[in-house]
């Protein structure tokens, strides 16, 4: 793709195979990009060394959407070789697809892990790659292990975009957006207690564990969102600040008062959840004016 060119390929499962066996620059890969590309469908780009590269100075950029990118291959994989690799000044953004480096890089120079299955690189660390999606083989984005160490100081988390995380399947490492991004996640009736005293602003909860025990919301500033993400919460709430739960399953286990109490918020909103075995009830709006919204609740026993 020539440099000021704007193209759009649909591999439509088909394949772009570079067969030459060479080292040298330019000469290996599957596509090298100067100017805008964008790549959609389903299909196989190979080459001996990369498969897509954003080379020159005129600021290249790739979208990736999906396909299957291959390189790197047994004697082709050495000398900071990537499947997908951005020169300085371009871009690569990926944000669907599957890229495999087919052998470790065993060259041996500082700042690289040794052995890096490289699906993955930028030159000179100026180039950027931001990854929103996508699977990789035997390379976490989040740690890519292809980079110097003041490039790892100033982004801490690789390549991977903000709002994503990756999630480990044997030798692959799949990112996905995070639906929680922003929320704070909490695993214990201490994590819940210590993020709601410690807000100070509004302030999204999400639970990652069932948690047990009793708790107080007394920020009168700030509204508390809480997601229990489909998790049970046994015990007593006791409402001093506005509150939201959603998708919360509370179980009394026959406790014998309310699930959730209110003692002068203004507003109770609760949406898409349950309560069961409670001996009073599941809400009492003790004390305030309170304007309470529920939208699809089961409460049962």
């Amino acid at each position: 793709v020539a440099a000021g060119a704007s193209s759009v390929i649909n591999l439509n499962g088909k394949k772009i195979i570079n067969k030459t066996k060479t080292l040298e620059y330019g000469e290996g890969e599957g596509i090298v990009v100067y100017g805008d590309l964008t790549i959609n469908g389903e299909g196989l780009v190979k080459g001996s060394t990369r498969a897509v590269w954003a080379r020159g100075s005129e600021g290249a950029t790739v979208t990736i959407n999906g396909g299957t990118y291959e390189g790197c291959e047994e004697g082709y994989a050495e000398g900071g070789n990537s499947v997908i690799y951005a020169s300085s000044g371009n871009v690569v953004n990926i944000y669907g697809g599957t890229v495999k480096a087919l052998a470790a890089d065993k060259t041996s120079y500082a700042n690289k892990t040794e052995g890096v299955y490289a699906a993955l690189n930028v030159a000179d660390n100026h180039g950027t790659i931001n990854v929103y999606g996508g699977s990789f083989y035997k390379q976490n984005p989040a740690a890519p292990g292809t980079e110097p160490a003041a490039w790892n100081a100033t982004h801490p988390n690789g390549f991977l975009a903000e709002g994503c995380v990756v999630e480990a399947d044997g030798d692959w490492f799949n990112v996905i957006y995070d639906p929680y991004y922003g929320y704070t996640k909490v695993a214990t009736l201490n994590e819940l207690t210590t993020a709601i005293n410690n807000a100070t602003a509004d302030i999204n909860i999400v639970f990652l564990n069932d948690i047990v025990g009793d708790v107080t919301i007394e920020k009168v500033n700030i509204n508390v969102t809480i997601n229990g993400d489909g998790k049970t919460y046994t015990g007593a709430m006791t409402l001093k600040s506005d509150v939201t739960f959603k998708n919360v399953n509370f179980d009394g286990k026959g406790f014998n008062g309310y699930a959730i109490t209110t003692r002068g918020a203004n507003y109770l909103t609760i949406e898409d959840c349950t309560a069961k075995n409670y001996g009073y009830g599941f809400v009492q709006l003790a004390s305030g004016t309170v304007l309470t919204t529920v939208k699809d609740v089961t409460v049962s026993n």
